[in-house]
C-alpha cells in the first residue's frame, strides 16, 4: 500500500527515513503548485506493508473463559450469541469473583450489557489495573468498550471483576440479585491477520 505525505518546509534541504527508506528533496513554491503561503513542500512516498488486524469474537460461554464460583450462564436473544453471562446473584459477595480470558492479540475490548442494574467492573490486563468500567445506563443496550489497543503481540491475561463501589443510580433487578450484576456478552481479540 502507498503512503504519501505532504510535509511543509521552511528549510528546502531535508533527509527523512520512513519505514527504513532513506527519502531526500524538496520543491520550491514556483514549481509545486500545492503550496501556498511561501512554504516549499515535500512529497514522500512510501511502499511499505501496513500491517492487517483482524478482531475475533469470543463468545462470553467459549471454554477460553474462566469464570470462578459466582457467576451463572442466562439465555437472552438479545445476546450475542443466544447467552451471557452475569455475577451478582447468590451468596458470594464481591469475594474472589473474576472472568479471566488468556489470550494472543495486540488489543481487547469487552462486550457488556449496560442497564439499570449494572454495576462497575474493575478491570486489570497482565496484572496491571486499568480504569474501571460502569456498566449502568437508563436504558438497557449492548455496549463494546475498548481495554487495551497496540498492545505487543503475544499472551495477555484480562480479569474482570465486579467492584465494591457501583453507580449510585444502580437498582437492583426484582429477580433476587444480591449486588449490581456485572453482565458479560463477548470479547473482541484483536490480532495481526
Amino acid at each position: 500500500m502507498k503512503r504519501i505525505a505532504i510535509i511543509p518546509l521552511s528549510i528546502c534541504a531535508i533527509a527523512i527515513v520512513v519505514c527504513g527508506v532513506f527519502l531526500c528533496g524538496c520543491s520550491n513554491t514556483a514549481s509545486n503548485p500545492q503550496s501556498s503561503g511561501g512554504s516549499p513542500l515535500v512529497q514522500v512516498t512510501t511502499t511499505s506493508p501496513v500491517s492487517q488486524i483482524e478482531t475475533i469474537r469470543v463468545e462470553e460461554s467459549d471454554p477460553m473463559i474462566v469464570y470462578s464460583p459466582g457467576w451463572k450462564n442466562e439465555q437472552n436473544n438479545q445476546a450475542s450469541g443466544g447467552t451471557w453471562t452475569l455475577t451478582g446473584y447468590g451468596s458470594y459477595g464481591y469475594n474472589n469473583i473474576k472472568m479471566t480470558l488468556t489470550f494472543n492479540g495486540t488489543g481487547i475490548a469487552l462486550v457488556y450489557l449496560a442497564a439499570p442494574f449494572g454495576g462497575t467492573a474493575e478491570v486489570t490486563l497482565d496484572g496491571k489495573t486499568l480504569p474501571s468500567i460502569d456498566m449502568y445506563s437508563n436504558n438497557a443496550a449492548i455496549k463494546t468498550v475498548p481495554i487495551a489497543a497496540g498492545l505487543p503481540d503475544g499472551v495477555h491475561t484480562l480479569v474482570v471483576s465486579p467492584a465494591k463501589n457501583s453507580n449510585t443510580a444502580v437498582v437492583l433487578p426484582q429477580s433476587g440479585a444480591q449486588m449490581p450484576l456485572i453482565t458479560i456478552d463477548a470479547v473482541e481479540v484483536a490480532r495481526p491477520k
